[in-house]
């Protein structure tokens, strides 16, 4: 059986005041291939699991140009390994069964 590490890319974060192995949420959720738009998906998964915001995950927002010149933010969430863990575990699809 392959680990979490084996199948998202793994960078050091800091979340909290720690520096930790964590992943990106929304590459978890596309391997995963969740059905959900991914703001959804995380947001419920936060609410639903009680994950806290600087020990579970932090939030990085991006801001970047589209092509029409439009400033547009994007927030990413690095989380812990553990919660990446559970998330994978929970969600219960194929891709998940597979690995």
């Amino acid at each position: 059986m392959k680990s979490i590490t084996n199948l998202v890319e793994v960078s050091k974060q800091e979340i909290g005041s720690q520096e930790v192995n964590a992943v990106n949420a929304r590459e978890l959720h596309e391997f995963l291939g969740s059905k959900q738009q991914f703001s959804h998906w995380i947001q419920g998964r936060i609410s639903q699991f009680d994950f806290t915001e600087g020990d579970d995950y932090q939030l990085d927002k991006i801001l970047y140009n589209d092509s029409s010149d439009l400033t547009t933010a994007k927030i990413e969430y690095y989380i812990t390994l553990d919660m990446a863990k559970e998330l994978s575990m929970v969600e219960r699809n194929d891709q998940v069964l597979k690995t």
